[in-house]
């Protein structure tokens, strides 16, 4: 790393200029680094730009804004349409070494959330020799309003915060050396709608080179069938629910229906493209990404039969409880009622009848349901396509109920708690682990720094717990069980995971 280092803070030359940033026990952070123009005035539903070269040291010292959002969920940052920032750990002095680089996407349904909350810290991972870089992009209307007359302008629609992530991506895979990091060693990650995303990278042509490893972690492409009921992500109806967004403005699918969109208050279009992560709500002018067939070509469960998507070594799984926070206390029946009918249309009453002879109806059956189809099956899905096609792949599933004084213990191991444990964050978090947390997230976040080095969650790092993690293979599902006690064993509800395959696809 070519360094001056003064005050502890720290100067690194990237292609656009220098940049200075702090240092700290051994660990070097650059907040707030920006890869793109601001997307704002002309560039709102474009494609990101690239920054304009700088004459002087640019002040990375604190975070950049997040993307316009409610502020109440934010941490270390504010909302903001000029939102196309990154930020990086890494090692003080690499010494010659280079380092692998885990680039990582945050979730949050695609319309809340950013890369700079305490549990994306990545003080741990330099302490493993893992460069850290979390990255904020558009979200809602602004990041993926899908208008034909935007397709018709630059080639794509609907996948603005797509193409961020991609430019973001890019710009690590041309600057990260100069922190020390190898870009020929980049593995993408993410979380719900960051492991969508990264499920949307794995499937572009326009992130083709750009990374050797994947990992995804509760969020998959395949689910859109649930996760967006509305359009599942097809391009014709995405553009349709877009017209009827801009209707609300006074606008229309037109040169000058985008102009007064542009002109439009950044929080008003973002609150109208409401998302509800309370499953029973509906919510069908939310914005998620397109296949628009230029970024996302095709449909994944096609392209993924013919082999067409960007090969890699793969690390995924989900939860147990994942569902238990997909309701609300504003939660009904009736909304219950409509999501399955949405969801499973004419199938619909064979799956109420497949809970009600377990003992379940309404919303009592919402958590399990929403486990199940929204984020096992179609993990599952891929993970067998891919293990057909020989790639390397390892699956989890994440079974730990947190003991320390975590605020939603009893809701079990749900959708996002698995993030303090893969970041081993829970103090820098503000919270007290337990008797068994410590060990868990320690085994957790070794296995990842160990895939992220080595592709092998089992070599690198010593780990707590010394049961080894088998690959998932065709002729032999295997998964790693994460909790008190680690366990390798053949995937336990095969048979019900097939049973939500065969309903939800072909």
């Amino acid at each position: 790393m070519d360094n001056k280092k003064t005050n502890q803070t720290m100067i690194v030359d990237t292609k656009q200029g220098k940049i200075r940033g702090t240092v700290a026990s051994g660990v070097a952070v650059f907040k707030g680094v920006p890869y793109a123009k601001p997307p704002i005035g002309n560039l709102r539903f474009t494609p990101p730009q690239k920054m304009e070269p700088w004459d002087d040291v640019k002040d990375c010292l604190e975070f950049g804004s997040s993307a316009t959002q409610m502020e109440t969920i934010l941490v270390n940052t504010k909302p903001s349409e000029d939102c196309l920032y990154l930020n990086i750990w890494a090692p003080e002095k690499s010494e010659g070494k280079k380092y692998p680089v885990f680039f990582w996407i945050h979730g949050g349904g695609y319309f809340n959330g950013c890369g700079t909350m305490n549990y994306y810290d990545g003080t741990e991972f330099v302490n493993k020799d893992v460069i850290l870089v979390t990255i904020n992009y558009r979200l809602g209307a602004m990041g993926f309003l899908a208008l034909e007359t935007l397709m018709k302008q630059y080639g794509t629609t609907g996948n603005w915060g797509t193409l961020d992530q991609i430019a973001a991506l890019t710009w690590v895979k041309e600057n990260i050396a100069a922190f020390g990091g190898d870009p020929e060693q980049i593995t993408i990650g993410g979380e719900s709608a960051g492991s969508f995303s990264v499920t949307n990278l794995v499937m572009s042509p326009k992130a083709k080179g750009l990374f050797k490893r994947a990992v995804m972690q509760s969020g998959n492409l395949l689910s859109n069938k649930v996760s967006m009921p509305y359009t599942q992500a097809n391009l014709e109806a995405s553009i349709e629910a877009s017209r009827k967004f801009a209707e609300k403005f006074g606008a229309d699918d037109s040169p000058e229906g985008l102009e007064k969109l542009r002109q439009c208050d950044a929080y008003q279009l973002w609150e109208t493209g409401f998302f509800s992560s309370d499953v029973t709500v509906s919510a069908p002018l939310a914005f998620w990404p397109t296949l628009d067939g230029a970024v996302l070509p095709k449909n994944p469960e096609e392209a993924l039969k013919q082999g067409e998507y960007n090969k890699a070594e793969y690390l995924m799984g989900f939860n147990q409880n994942e569902g238990m926070v997909f309701l609300s206390e504003t939660s009904t029946p009736e909304g219950a009622e409509w999501f399955i009918d949405q969801v499973f249309k004419e199938k619909a009453q064979e799956v109420k009848d497949y809970y009600k002879n377990q003992g379940l109806e309404g919303l009592a059956l919402i958590p399990d349901l929403v486990t199940y189809s929204y984020f096992k099956a179609g993990t599952i899905k891929m993970m067998q396509e891919l293990a057909n096609q020989g790639n390397t792949v390892y699956g989890y599933q994440f079974d730990f109920m947190p003991d320390g004084n975590y605020p939603m213990k009893e809701l079990g191991a749900h959708h996002a708690v698995d993030i303090l444990y893969t970041f081993d964050t829970i103090p820098a978090s503000g919270l007290t682990e337990g008797e068994y947390d410590g060990f868990v997230a320690e085994q957790m976040h070794t296995m990842w720094c160990n895939f992220i080095a080595n592709g092998n969650p089992n070599k690198g790092f010593s780990l707590p717990d010394s049961t080894p993690w088998d690959k998932f293979e065709a002729d032999r599902k295997m998964m790693y069980y994460f909790n008190q006690k680690m366990e390798s064993a053949p995937l336990k509800d095969e048979e019900k995971i097939s049973y939500f395959q065969q309903l939800l696809y072909k």
